[in-house]
């Protein structure tokens, strides 16, 4: 249980507790390559449980280990066997190591204790978390422990497994001085409405923080994994949705359908990778996953989606879709319905889905940009969209069903990806890319259509253009032709890109006006009375050029 990883060279340390028959737990090593994360060599106990009547008797648990100068510290969290539930965790180990594998216990340990002190956040227990050294706003430099207070004991869940996220300082990380609570349970969301526990937090280069934890909530009645930021690591954020900060759950029917908890975070280049605990505290194992480059944070309104990319810092605003006609007319438009995305669930999907009733296209066809854009619209059509969070972005999905009793021709759906920031906009257009006779081509190198120069819009090969396109606003098509659903963006700065494409493309559109959006629009085709028809999609940012970024966008 409770696992702990370092990079060493071109190995994984993995620092874990295991238990004996008799369910006493001792700290344990095994180490793997880096490129072969299920190859693992067990090295056996580095850290032994105490002498009977000692406060480690029972359990040394909860590894973290760190470097000081020439020598390793590893901190624990111990259980004396005696004691009430969390009570039984009276303090914090310290054990030193030379080489990281034989560590020789702190004699004035414990180095954290609970206060046993009514209203404290630490009154009753406490456990581990990460030590960490961090740059002030000052300049100066402070170790700081993030550690597990247990505050209440009780007869119900959310007395007897309350925890609360707080923090202690020190100068050589001995001594330490305890600073209180930062990170609470959240009644309003349920997978952590019960305690906040075992943080893993660390500093990034701009000076701000970022932390997983295992939160306890009742949508599950065990552990899930959750996120947060912070500007100074001492107020945090966890996103103003619900979901917003769910990572991981519980999942499946086998090791880790029960909990998903105390994870160890690894940077891999530019995603992290999570090594967690899966049923019973880790009975049935330990597991590892990595995370997209992009997350897909709901927004309430307009089927708008916030995606974010942390090792970027950057951020656009997904519309999914913002449109959706056939060459009868238009089903809905930017500005019309409002529907909000449900989940996320265990494993991070969102989804959503509409069919329009004659309130809605009252509404649709009262819109003072009907007759200037040109549209016209109609009923008959349902649909789901589905977003999935994956290696290398985002995976998209949308299944309609036309419900009216005539056929749908030239069924078309319009994906905005817009509003970046500056760094990812191209008003000179020499960053953004289409395909055409088998090459990425800049779109200062295309014919832009007939529309204001700062957009367009780009037939796919084989495909009809969308009837309902607002030719006020974008004008006729380009003469450029594309041979690929992708559109591609790179970065400024020349080290990131991002592209989107659909398994089938109508048309490519690009906007650089203050939107500056990419959209790659997908087609269903015609769709009979009653017939249901699905097609995928995926956005993927990658470290590396627009080639880079298309082949992963192939759906070959």
């Amino acid at each position: 249980m409770n696992p702990f990883v370092l990079r060493i060279g071109n190995e994984y340390h993995l620092y874990y507790s295991g238990a004996d028959a008799q369910g006493h737990q001792r700290i344990c090593l095994a180490t793997s390559p880096v490129d072969n994360t299920r190859a693992w060599n067990r090295h056996g106990v580095v850290l032994d449980r105490g002498e009977p009547g000692a406060f480690d008797h029972n359990w040394v648990v909860l590894p973290h280990v760190v470097k000081f100068g020439d020598r390793w510290h590893l901190y624990y969290t111990a259980n004396s066997g005696v004691g009430e539930g969390l009570s039984a965790f009276p303090g914090i180990g310290l054990a030193f190591s030379d080489d990281g594998r034989t560590f020789q216990k702190y004699e004035n340990n414990p180095i954290l204790t609970a206060t046993r002190t009514e209203g404290d956040p630490d009154c009753q227990g406490v456990a581990g978390g990460s030590v960490i050294h961090i740059r002030l706003p000052s300049g100066e430099m402070e170790w700081r422990f993030y550690y597990t207070g247990c505050p209440t004991l009780g007869d119900d869940v959310f007395l007897n497994q309350q925890k609360t996220v707080c923090y202690a300082v020190s100068n050589d990380g001995i001594e330490w001085r305890k600073r209180g609570a930062v990170m609470f349970r959240d009644p309003a969301r349920d997978y952590i409405d019960v305690a906040a526990a075992g943080p893993v937090v660390w500093q990034e280069t701009n000076g701000s923080f970022r932390m997983m934890l295992s939160a306890i909530g009742t949508r599950w009645g065990f552990y899930s994994i959750c996120y947060a930021e912070s500007d100074d690591g001492i107020t945090w954020h966890q996103g103003e949705h619900y979901g917003d900060d769910l990572t991981l759950g519980p999942t499946g029917d086998g090791w880790e359908r029960q909990m998903v908890a105390y994870p160890a975070v690894i940077k891999e280049d530019a995603r992290l990778r999570l090594f967690y605990c899966g049923n019973g505290y880790g009975k049935t194992g330990i597991g590892t996953a990595v995370s997209s480059p992009l997350r897909a944070n709901a927004v309430a309104g307009h089927r708008e989606l916030r995606i974010v990319a942390h090792q970027t810092e950057s951020s656009w605003t997904l519309r999914l879709p913002e449109g959706f006609s056939c060459d009868q007319g238009s089903f809905l438009a930017h500005f019309h319905p409002a529907v909000d995305w449900t989940g996320p669930n265990e494993v991070g999907t969102l989804w959503h889905e509409w069919e329009a009733d004659a309130e809605d296209l009252q509404v649709l066809n009262s819109n003072e940009s009907v007759e200037r854009l040109g549209l016209k619209f109609i009923r008959g059509i349902w649909y789901r969209a589905l977003v999935t969070h994956t290696e290398n972005g985002l995976d998209l999905k949308i299944s309609a069903k036309n419900m009216s009793s005539e056929t749908f021709q030239n069924v078309s759906g319009i994906v905005c990806l817009g509003y970046p920031d500056e760094r990812f906009q191209d008003p000179a257009l020499e960053r953004t890319f289409v395909q055409v006779n088998g090459k990425l081509t800049a779109l200062k190198d295309t014919d832009r259509g007939t529309g204001d120069p700062c957009r367009t819009h780009y037939l796919v090969e084989g495909q009809n253009p969308i009837h309902h396109h607002a030719p006020s606003y974008w004008g006729k098509l380009s003469r450029t032709v594309s041979d690929s659903g992708a559109i591609l963006r790179t970065s400024s700065c020349g080290t990131y890109t991002i592209g989107t494409a659909w398994d089938s493309v109508s048309e490519i559109w690009d906007n650089q006006d203050a939107h500056a959006c990419i959209h790659s629009n997908f087609s269903l085709g015609d769709m009979q009375p009653g017939e249901t028809k699905s097609v995928t999609g995926r956005i993927v940012l990658v470290s590396g050029n627009a080639e880079t970024a298309q082949n992963l966008l192939s759906f070959e």
